[in-house]
């Protein structure tokens, strides 16, 4: 994820993709690869274009009313 972290404007779900695949961690996504994330944010504030996750089922909860274009 290094790699990815490195661009200041738009990080490409392609560079994404390509970590996650490179450590076994997609099994399934609707994004493209010229889908695009502007930032990293938490579940709670993120926004169209941002990248969110989360951690443990606590966090599920927010996930139905979350802004973020994807969640890890």
């Amino acid at each position: 994820m290094r790699q990815v972290l490195k661009h200041s404007d738009k990080i490409l779900f392609s560079e994404i993709k390509d970590c996650l695949n490179n450590n076994q961690l997609l099994e399934r996504c609707d994004l493209s690869d010229t889908d695009y994330f502007i930032k990293f944010s938490s579940i709670k504030n993120a926004e169209k274009n941002d990248l969110t996750f989360f951690s443990n089922n606590k966090s599920l909860k927010y996930l139905s009313k979350s802004n973020a274009k994807a969640c890890l």
